[in-house]
């Protein structure tokens, strides 16, 4: 299991974790460690999980994004609603029960909100922060992480 090796990096953790692979092998595919400071945050670049995902595409791999939230817009300039596609809670349960794969949300660190990603597969969230972190479904999920996305990751 790859631990996170500074703040900026569950995404590509969780996915090296999900692949089995090292985090390392998998970093020098996407390019870059994601450290730069972008000028208008203040703030590392991190990753995005379209290099995350190209990174996969080249190893053969697929991956299909689950939103658990919708919005749909007939065009750029329209507003977006919202698009009703049933209890979201259920929605993933229902893609986590036959997948593995990587969940992206929301944690709280200190006093504010921020993206997080955890990878899930063998049954169990893998939670990449400190020592690694293990967990339940149902210990983790809308109690310590707010799930947004499901990535499915066909190995």
């Amino acid at each position: 299991m790859n631990i996170n090796p500074n703040d900026w990096s569950c995404l590509p953790t969780s996915f090296a974790n999900v692949l089995r692979m090292d985090l390392g092998e998998f970093m020098q595919r996407i390019g870059h460690d994601g450290s730069d400071i972008v000028p208008e945050w203040g703030e590392r670049r991190g990753f995005h999980t379209q290099e995350c995902i190209e990174v996969c595409e080249t190893m053969g791999v697929r991956c299909v994004m689950i939103d658990l939230f919708p919005l749909a817009a007939p065009d750029p300039d329209s507003p977006p609603v919202a698009v009703y596609m049933g209890d979201p809670k259920i929605r993933l349960y229902r893609h986590i029960g036959d997948s593995e794969g990587v969940l992206l949300g929301i944690v709280k660190k200190d006093t504010r909100l921020v993206g997080h990603a955890a990878a899930w597969y063998d049954d169990t969230i893998i939670d990449p922060r400190g020592g690694g972190l293990c967990w339940d479904a149902s210990n983790f999920l809308y109690k310590f992480f707010d799930p947004r996305q499901y990535i499915k990751v066909y190995r």
